[in-house]
């Protein structure tokens, strides 16, 4: 086979993880090994005429590998029943990694070119960089292989992934939330992990599990967590008009407090706020007794703008933010000192600790480019399953800290999203809450 098909169906050898005495280290163990490609490969690449997606970017060695019998409902619950006896364990990671465009093992963060790459695609690099770290830090007394797959994000390349190798012989699906990878991952009993989505309905099924909580879950938490501390603040929510978000979130709060508290907060929108002078823009947020305000918004420049509107309230004054707030710089706490601002998030290590410095340090070598958060998320989450799938117990959920798995960023913790009575998925419900503190968000002593 000729350097271009090398370079289109990109083969790379296994992630072979096995098991370290007490004299080898992880890295000469686990590392898995890539095969190179050349800039002049990779360049051929973009001249070629016609080009086909690459199913199949990291796989296991063929002499490893068995063919998968043929599905029957026996051969199901004889599959259900082997897991837990075996030592060898296929993870299949599918996203839209566009491997048309840049190979893998050349991340667009390394090629002198200009090529269009889609906000999901951007997001499954990052993760795969991450992803890829995590399989040199692993230590394992199992063999585990992972398997990259790109189906370019749409439904028909998603079926052609799911009928070629490894499938249906993976222990694991890690991808985008699909019908199709849905459908596939409840016929053959496998557990979905998706990394990137939260919020969203699906029918019920009990290996589906959502690694980022939805913004829902986040504002009810810190919700209940200030009821819990002020239980007799008026809750006030304020609604951005102009944030799409802003309603849904708004919905969603009223729903909670009216079901756990029955309260009915009070709604405050940009065209009339409950101020003392209404239209006053420089007018001020009053109540007689402490208050809780939620702000249902994630657009800066509302929020920002907004904000020092109810931060000059003479009573106690308890301002509830979204996880988005982390990120933005220059905000303002005011000089109130009765005011005092909270937001959720899954992000344990904003702070700067030696360990993150180590990690960002050591990615930014490998990849010349800075970390983030969906580079935090591939590492911690492919962590998480690979010593869960060691100690064979990955399908009863367990947290992080059970597994003394050191994140960078992300815990986990599994819980059961409930529905009428009936589990319609599992998300991490690991969640903290930060206080802003002279210019910046600290973590509080509010963690679940």
């Amino acid at each position: 086979m000729g350097i271009k098909m090398k370079s289109i169906f990109l083969l790379a050898s296994a992630i072979l993880i096995m098991g370290c005495s007490s004299t080898k280290s992880a890295n000469s163990s686990s590392t898995p090994i890539y095969v190179p490609n050349t800039k002049k490969e990779v360049e051929e690449i973009y001249t070629q005429k016609e080009t086909k997606p690459a199913t199949e970017i990291l796989a296991q060695d063929s002499s490893t590998y068995k063919e998968p019998e043929k599905l029957t409902e026996k051969s199901i619950d004889k599959k259900e029943e082997v897991k837990k006896e075996k030592s060898i364990y296929n993870i299949a990671v599918v996203f839209p990694f566009s491997t048309e465009k840049v190979p893998l093992n050349y991340t667009p963060y390394q090629l002198d070119t200009n090529i269009y790459l889609s906000t999901a695609t951007q997001k499954a690099l990052d993760f795969y960089m991450g992803a890829k770290l995590a399989t040199e830090d692993i230590k394992t007394q199992k063999k585990i292989n992972l398997f990259f797959l790109d189906d370019m994000g749409n439904d028909y390349n998603t079926k052609k992934v799911l009928n070629e190798r490894p499938f249906p012989d993976v222990d694991i699906i890690v991808g985008n939330y699909s019908n199709q990878i849905l459908k596939y991952s409840k016929t053959y009993k496998i557990p979905l992990f998706c990394p990137f989505e939260s919020d969203i309905t699906t029918e019920p099924y009990e290996q589906l599990n959502f690694a980022t909580t939805s913004q829902r879950e986040l504002s009810n938490y810190i919700l209940k967590s200030l009821l819990g501390n002020y239980p007799e603040a008026s809750v006030y929510i304020v609604q951005d008009l102009n944030d799409d978000s802003s309603k849904y979130l708004i919905h969603s709060a009223q729903k909670f407090l009216k079901e756990e508290y029955n309260i009915i907060p009070t709604i405050l929108t940009n065209t009339s706020y409950f101020l003392k002078d209404n239209g006053d823009t420089t007018s001020t947020f009053e109540s007689a007794s402490s208050s809780i305000v939620f702000f249902a918004s994630n657009k800066e420049t509302f929020v920002k703008s907004t904000l020092p509107k109810f931060q000059s309230n003479i009573s106690p004054t308890y301002i509830l933010g979204t996880s988005y707030w982390i990120n933005w710089k220059g905000l303002d706490a005011g000089n109130s000192t009765s005011s005092k601002i909270f937001i959720p998030t899954q992000e344990i290590a904003k702070v700067n600790t030696n360990y993150k410095e180590n990690f960002s340090s050591r990615f930014l070598n490998e990849f010349q480019k800075t970390d983030n958060s969906d580079v935090y998320l591939g590492y911690d989450l492919m962590m998480y399953l690979f010593a869960g799938l060691d100690n064979d117990v990955i399908l009863e959920h367990p947290s992080t800290a059970f597994l003394g798995v050191k994140p960078i960023q992300y815990n986990f913790e599994f819980v059961p999203s409930i529905t009428n009575g009936e589990i319609q998925n599992f998300q991490n419900n690991k969640i903290s809450i930060y206080q802003f503190e002279r210019g910046k968000f600290v973590l509080t002593n509010w963690q679940k």
